[in-house]
C-alpha cells in the first residue's frame, strides 16, 4: 500500500514537473508559483530539501516576478527532477 502511495507521489510529481517545465520555458511567474507550492511540500514530504529555498522562491514570483531569477528556477526544477528519478529507480528496484 505504501509502494503505491509513493508510486502515485512520483507520477503527480512527473505532471507537474512537465507544467513546471513549459511554465519556465514560457516566463508564466503565475503558474510557476503555483508549482512550486505545490511540489515543496512533496519535496519536503520525502525529506529532500534543496539548497534554495522554494518558498522564498514562491514569494518572489508572486510578488516582484520581473525579479525572478531564472537560473534559479532552472536548478529547483532540476533537483527535483533528479529527486523525482531517484524515488522512482527505488521503486522499481524495491520491484525486483
Amino acid at each position: 500500500m505504501l509502494k503505491d502511495l509513493v508510486s502515485t507521489l512520483v507520477e503527480e510529481n512527473e505532471k507537474e514537473l512537465d507544467q513546471y517545465f513549459i511554465a519556465l520555458k514560457n516566463n508564466d511567474t503565475d503558474l510557476l508559483a503555483e508549482i512550486i507550492h505545490k511540489l515543496s511540500s512533496r519535496f519536503a514530504q520525502v525529506n529532500a530539501h534543496s539548497t534554495l529555498d522554494p518558498k522564498q522562491l514562491e514569494s518572489l514570483l508572486r510578488e516582484h516576478p520581473s525579479k525572478a531569477n531564472i537560473d534559479r528556477l532552472q536548478e529547483l526544477y532540476t533537483f527535483w527532477l533528479k529527486v523525482n528519478e531517484k524515488i522512482k529507480e527505488y521503486l522499481e528496484h524495491q520491484a525486483n
